[in-house]
């Protein structure tokens, strides 16, 4: 009977698993990993570093709320930002925030919103733009 065992390359790339022959340049390690893309670091499995467009995405998800600091909290998140625009252009007095309660809002407020929204996607499509140039995470 033969014994299946798991290899990795040098940077602790998976090759693999591998039953009565050894992968040129493998190195073995005790236990696979949870994903074909996890790091081996020479003791234990790591997840592989995300991509950079996961890296990106992730951030426009967590792009959340907008705080104006008197206890209004408005939801800001991308899927929000047609609707902040359409409140900016009917004037719109009222808005209901992330308590689900209304509150009274001017167009200076919800622009403010919305400058912060974009403001935040700019920096994170800087950021990201950053990484390809560098190739970092690709």
């Amino acid at each position: 009977m033969k014994t299946i065992k798991h290899y990795v390359d040098i940077d602790g790339n998976s090759l693999g698993d591998f039953e009565g022959s050894i992968p040129e340049n493998g190195i073995e390690v005790p236990a696979r990993p949870a994903s074909g893309l996890d790091i081996w670091d020479g003791e234990k499995w790591n997840p592989a570093p995300l991509a950079s467009e996961k890296i990106r995405d992730n951030a426009l998800a967590a792009i959340d709320s907008y705080d104006f600091g008197d206890g209004r909290v408005i939801q800001i998140r991308t899927k929000d930002r047609d609707n902040l625009i359409g409140g900016i252009a009917k004037a719109t007095p009222v808005w209901k925030m992330l308590d689900n309660k209304v509150y009274s809002v001017t167009v200076a407020d919800l622009q403010a919103a919305l400058d912060s929204q974009e403001a935040q996607i700019a920096a994170i499509w800087m950021a990201h733009f950053a990484d390809l140039e560098q190739g970092v995470l690709l």
